[in-house]
């Protein structure tokens, strides 16, 4: 059975784990999709960006089979002097990765845009 592990820029119990947790469910019980899953809280986006590298290339290396990173363009706390944007984010999300040997075939980005401003 596939593993995978969502890496996500929140406490323990944020909201991010709460809604991958629901999606995942879903994901088994209405398309019958079989696999494990394992939810990583990386505090917040700033860790999520410094870490993501050396946690993918951990749960790779630990027998997890693909790492999805997901991020908000703009978090709930924002620094208020730092710039936003998502293609800058993953850019540095790559490079990380890159750097941690993690190959694109085992890592996807998923960028969470406000719909409404």
């Amino acid at each position: 059975m596939t593993k995978v592990a969502i890496l996500v820029e929140c406490g323990r119990n944020g909201l991010e784990v709460r809604l991958c947790r629901r999606i995942c469910e879903l994901l088994r019980a209405e398309l019958g999709v079989e696999f494990v899953e394992r939810i990583v809280p990386m505090e917040n986006k700033e860790y999520l960006l410094e870490e993501c590298g050396t946690v993918a290339r951990n749960l790779l290396d630990g027998g997890i089979d693909r790492v999805v990173i997901l991020w908000d363009e703009r978090p709930a706390w924002p620094d208020r002097g730092g710039p936003l944007c998502w293609h800058n984010d993953r850019e540095t999300i790559s490079s990380e990765l890159k750097r941690a040997r993690v190959a694109a075939n085992k890592a996807f980005l998923v960028c969470i845009e406000p719909t409404f401003r």
